[in-house]
């Protein structure tokens, strides 16, 4: 991505922040564009699609294009390619660890991850993987949940090099510092 004065382009008037949660796609929403592109399908698996992609609209256009795709535990799946070849390789090398060592959490509390120094200063590395791209949603002020198959590419790349019992290990120190 190119490098933009973002700050100088806020004060001018020639940028806006939008909030990422309103690109997310909701069940009727998913129906509406099934139908729009002639492929109609029945609320229960705009429901599933809904809750699997986190409204994700590369995910839903993904699953939509083959029916018999879930993406729910689809580890080998086109969307998981794209994060596996695209999204993580063009992170930085310590967004990609945090990635990797924050991913035994389910939700990312930033008074929990600031306990554990190999994950501080964890606001400024989740703002950074937003700004890469990466699917964090903020649940609340200071939580944070990575899309689900995000997490699972980054945990089983966490297993891989061997990690997880050591990031299970930083997870309880954290989790005990925070009270």
């Amino acid at each position: 991505l190119p490098a933009l004065p973002l700050g100088e382009l806020f004060i001018r008037g020639q940028a806006v922040a939008v909030d990422p949660e309103l690109f997310r796609f909701d069940a009727d929403e998913i129906a509406a564009y099934a139908a729009a592109r002639g492929t109609p399908i029945p609320p229960e698996r705009a429901r599933e699609l809904a809750a699997s992609s986190n409204g994700w609209a590369a995910g839903i256009v993904i699953a939509l294009s083959d029916p018999s795709f879930s993406l729910r535990g689809a580890a080998h799946s086109a969307a998981a390619a794209y994060l596996s070849e695209q999204l993580v390789p063009a992170l930085p090398a310590d967004l990609i660890a945090f990635l990797e060592e924050s991913s035994v959490f389910e939700t990312l509390d930033l008074h929990v991850l600031e306990m554990c120094a190999a994950l501080a200063p964890a606001r400024a590395r989740i703002d950074g993987l937003r700004r890469g791209g990466a699917l964090v949603s903020e649940l609340a002020a200071g939580r944070f949940r990575v899309h689900p198959l995000l997490r699972e590419l980054a945990f089983a790349r966490l297993a891989a090099r061997g990690g997880v019992s050591r990031a299970h290990g930083a997870a309880a120190d954290a989790y005990a510092r925070a009270g």
